[in-house]
C-alpha cells in the first residue's frame, strides 16, 4: 500500500470541517498543507488531556477520584438542584398543557 499523509485541516475544503483529520497520497496533503488549509497532522501525546466540546454534559470536569470531596458533594448537589428544576419545569409544562 502506498504511503499516506494524514493532515488536519483548519479551514474547510470539499465537505471537510474544521479539526477533521484524513489521510492523502502526499502530493495531494503536501499541497494542502501549502495551500494553508490543513496542517501534519500530530499525534495526540498521553500528556496532553483531551478536552469536550463546550456544552456537553461532561464539558471541563475532571474525573471525581481527582476532585477533593468537598467538591465532589457540591457538584452533585448542583446536578441534584438541576434535576429537580428540569422536573419543576417539565411538571409546570404539562400542566399547562393540559388546561383549555
Amino acid at each position: 500500500m502506498a504511503s499516506m499523509l494524514i493532515v488536519t485541516f483548519k479551514k474547510e475544503w470539499r465537505g471537510y470541517a474544521v479539526g477533521e483529520t484524513a489521510g492523502f497520497d502526499p502530493d495531494a496533503g503536501f499541497a494542502l498543507i501549502k495551500s494553508g488549509r490543513a496542517k501534519l497532522y500530530e499525534k495526540p501525546s498521553a500528556e496532553k488531556a483531551v478536552k469536550s466540546p463546550a456544552g456537553k454534559a461532561a464539558a471541563g470536569k475532571a474525573p471525581a477520584a481527582k476532585q477533593p470531596p468537598a467538591q465532589q458533594q457540591e457538584e452533585q448537589q448542583q446536578r441534584e438542584q438541576e434535576q429537580e428544576q428540569e422536573q419543576q419545569e417539565q411538571k409546570e409544562n404539562e400542566e399547562l398543557d393540559e388546561k383549555p
